[in-house]
């Protein structure tokens, strides 16, 4: 298993990914997104290779700059496939990220996990991160004359 930069050719193989965990997205509307991501110097993203060149895996981190607290560096989204879980392979990951943290010299990790996801919770929990508030997550439009739609996240 390879832990390696993302590049904009493994656009494809994330959006499948992605879509595993309930967030389907567009093959173009991704791409510009990682696009984005990858040029930025707050922000990375990682995948998992297998030997035979399949991508398993992908996190994203990026700093959270805090004008109350200290920068963090945050998880954004990590996602193992279906069928490669239970493999050590989100673990390596993380493990990447802590890296990075470093790297950026972010002292402390964060990841939010949604409350309906109680794999991901235990999974968090044996990397020994804690949990530390729970909070509500508000949403509207940034256009000021669009209401908000009430959605439902996964």
């Amino acid at each position: 298993m390879t832990i390696r930069p993302a590049t904009e050719t493994d656009a494809s193989a994330l959006v499948a990914l992605t879509g595993q965990l309930g967030y389907p997205v567009g093959d173009r509307e991704f791409s510009q997104r990682l696009t984005r991501l990858l040029q930025r110097p707050d922000s990375s993203v990682w995948v998992a290779e297998t030997i035979d060149g399949s991508v398993v895996g992908w996190i994203h981190a990026f700093v959270r700059p805090s004008l109350e607290s200290e920068s963090s560096t945050e998880i954004g989204g990590l996602i193992v496939s279906n069928t490669a879980r239970r493999q050590g392979i989100g673990r390596l990951l993380v493990g990447r990220v802590f890296d990075w943290a470093e790297e950026q010299r972010t002292p402390i990790v964060t990841v939010r996990c949604n409350v309906v996801r109680g794999d991901g919770q235990a999974f968090y929990e044996a990397l020994s991160f804690s949990p530390v508030k729970v909070q509500q997550v508000w949403r509207r439009s940034s256009r000021r004359s669009e209401p908000a739609a009430r959605q439902s996240l996964p």
